[in-house]
């Protein structure tokens, strides 16, 4: 899980022209904390300065499963 997380998050960066005043995280229950800690070490390395953890409610979490992962931001005009 932790190398599909580290590509998933470089992928979406590289895909979007994003606003890095914010970024949003978002998991399901069972996530190792290791792989939090470092989702949040990658986007402040890509400049992100508000890295916002949001816990996935019972639709995404039933479609993810334990240990989910996601990614979310504004992208820039």
């Amino acid at each position: 899980m932790r190398m599909v997380t580290e590509k998933l998050m470089h992928d979406y960066f590289d895909q979007y022209n994003l606003d890095r005043g914010q970024l949003y995280l978002i998991y399901s229950i069972g996530l190792d904390e290791k792989i939090k800690e470092m989702a949040t070490k990658i986007a402040k390395e890509k400049g992100f300065t508000k890295i916002k953890w949001i816990q996935a409610g019972a639709m995404i979490s039933t479609h993810a499963g334990p240990g989910g992962f996601g990614v979310a931001g504004l992208e820039r005009e």
